[in-house]
Order: structure tokens, then C-alpha cells, then sequence
């Protein structure tokens, strides 16, 4: 049971696909949180020592003992903020991420596994977006309009300052790394930058073409005119 005079607030998402970000652009506003990723089952603990009105926690579905994501549903009185990010870039970031975290399996975290897990993850995520107190947010309008879409997110947060903010601070009590965190040079810059992308692998979009619950994932998460070249129209 989490302190009733405290705001909870849940991240959701696939691993690589800007939960860190999100997070840290959260922890922007003073009565924000800015918690590393911690599992669950100790959070409580935790807070205790928690002096911010607005709780942030994290929870990415991770590869292992996670068959059961988000593993409950967000309660009335709690708020939820699913993040989605195409799951071409989110593939290629987990593939970059594992050479690193998991190389003695990277054979089994192929591209085939891979979308496997983010088709699962967002299969699921899609089953509280509808809620009302649920707030969906693409990675890439995060990225390509920073300003806009945290103004979005505050307001949905309820902070006190609901400006937009393209920029953010680094954690001062712990520090970002690969596996619990984004350990990558890009979110170190502590400023929220769109990249553009060679859609390259033609392997991975031919997957992803053809993959009939991806497609109406992609649909449902308004994909369609973002990236037409992982939407198949026949």
C-alpha cells in the first residue's frame, strides 16, 4: 500500500523505448519524483523517505519472469502513462542494448524474438490505453515535439508548471546505466532530440509488413501515416 497522500504514476513500456526520457523530463517539476528504476515489491520501503507529491515508477516489461505485464491494472485513484516507440527502432536499440547486457544469448534475441516481445508488450498495453486514467505518448512525438507533447503530459500529470520542456536534468543520486536504465550517450546530453533513421534492415520490415497483429498495433497506436514504410496496405 503506497502513502495515501501521494500521487502515483506508471510507466509503461517496452525496454528501449524512452521510459528513462520520459522520467527525467517528469522530474523536471519539483514536486516530481526522480526514483531509478526499482522493482516493485520494495518500492514501499522506499518511499517512506519520499518528500515529492508525485510518485514516478518506471516498469518496463522486461524479457524474463514478466508473462504477466503490466501484472495489475491501474487503480482509479493512480494515473498511468503508456509510451510506445515503433517497434523497427525499438528492435535495433534492444539488439544495440544486448550486444552489451546479454551477448552469451544474442543469437536467441534475434529479430524474430525480439518483435515477439514488443508485440507482446504493446498487445497487452493496449488493453489499459482506453482507460480514462491512462495517457498514451508516441516516442517519436516526444522527440520530434518536445515542447507540445510535455506540455500534454504535464497537464495530464497535473503538476503545478505545465509548460513544455525540451530539456531535463541528470539524476542526482544515481546514475544512468544500460539494463536498468538508458545508458546511452544521447540522453546524457540532457536535451530531447528527434533522430532520423535509414530504415536499413530489410529483413525487419519485412516482419513487421507482415505480421498481421503488428499492423493493427501500429493502427491503433497511430502509426499509419508516421511510418509508411512499416505499414503494409493491402
Amino acid at each position: 500500500m503506497y502513502p495515501t497522500d501521494k500521487e502515483i504514476v506508471y510507466i509503461f513500456s517496452a525496454m528501449r523505448s524512452g521510459s528513462t526520457l520520459l522520467k527525467a523530463i517528469l522530474a523536471t517539476r519539483a514536486e516530481v519524483t526522480n526514483l531509478p528504476e526499482t522493482p516493485r515489491h520494495i518500492i514501499h520501503s522506499i518511499l517512506s523517505n519520499v518528500t515529492q507529491k508525485i510518485i514516478v515508477i518506471k516498469r518496463p516489461r522486461g524479457y524474463f519472469f514478466d508473462d504477466d505485464y503490466p501484472g495489475f491494472f491501474v487503480k482509479d485513484t493512480e494515473k498511468g502513462i503508456i509510451i510506445v516507440r515503433n517497434p523497427y527502432d525499438t528492435v535495433i536499440s534492444l539488439h544495440k542494448m544486448n550486444i552489451i547486457n546479454h551477448w552469451k544469448r544474442i543469437f536467441d534475441f534475434n529479430e524474430h524474438t525480439l518483435l515477439q516481445y514488443w508485440k507482446n508488450t504493446y498487445e497487452r498495453l493496449l488493453k489499459l490505453s482506453n482507460k480514462k486514467n491512462i495517457l498514451v505518448t508516441k516516442y517519436e512525438s516526444l522527440t520530434k515535439s518536445p515542447i507540445e507533447e510535455t506540455s500534454r503530459i504535464f497537464r495530464f500529470v497535473n503538476t503545478l508548471d505545465k509548460s513544455g520542456t525540451n530539456v531535463y536534468n541528470h539524476p542526482n543520486k544515481f546514475n544512468w546505466k544500460w539494463g536498468t536504465d538508458d545508458g546511452g550517450e544521447l540522453i546524457k546530453t540532457l536535451k530531447v532530440q528527434y533522430s532520423t533513421r535509414e530504415f536499413s534492415n530489410k529483413k525487419l520490415i519485412k516482419l513487421i509488413r507482415h505480421d498481421c497483429l503488428i499492423q493493427d498495433i501500429l493502427k491503433r497506436f497511430g502509426y499509419s501515416r508516421m511510418f509508411p514504410e512499416l505499414i503494409c496496405n493491402e
